[in-house]
């Protein structure tokens, strides 16, 4: 077996104990696996979670609380607060800005359009934009059963009319 000394803790290691790294010439990292965990954990803490943080683009002084965590950044903190990731976020995907996604959710009196639930579960807690894959057409807001039920059936009204015949055969 062979074994490195770690420039860190200067301690000989086998060479199991080292990351792998195609820019070194013995094709390992010079520190450690152990004294690299120590190293990053340390960056980790240096990070100051703000209370407040202004966000980039709104230029609003909001609560830490309305930011998504990010470690890269030095306050901890995303630059753009979550109401105005939403909206850009909106706009790449579905073309519709947050303050027409919120006029549709209240046409739809903060309902599903398929099942009528207030209640959108899923990951996000929110209604999902439901749009045909064709067209980009914006169909209604769905709750993540009705988005993922469409989805799983091909978003097809023959795949749809199949499980209708299948459901009433019983």
């Amino acid at each position: 077996m062979q074994h490195k000394r770690c420039i860190h803790c200067k301690e000989e290691k086998l060479t199991s104990q080292f990351n792998k790294s195609a820019s070194c010439k013995d094709a390992l990292t010079p520190a450690c696996k152990e004294c690299l965990r120590i190293q990053r954990k340390q960056r980790e803490s240096k990070h100051i979670v703000a209370t407040e943080k202004t966000c980039i683009v709104c230029d609003s002084l909001q609560p830490a609380s309305r930011f998504v965590p990010n470690k890269s950044c030095k306050d901890g903190l995303n630059g753009w607060c979550k109401t105005c990731t939403k909206d850009k976020d909106l706009q790449r995907k579905y073309g519709i800005t947050l303050v027409q996604y919120s006029s549709l959710l209240l046409k739809q009196s903060y309902r599903c359009a398929i099942c009528g639930t207030k209640d959108p579960l899923g990951p996000s807690g929110e209604f999902v934009v439901d749009h045909c894959h064709g067209t980009g057409k914006i169909r209604g807001l769905l709750c993540n059963h009705c988005n993922t039920g469409l989805g799983k059936l091909g978003d097809t009204v023959e795949s749809l009319n199949k499980a209708i015949r299948y459901l009433s055969s019983c």
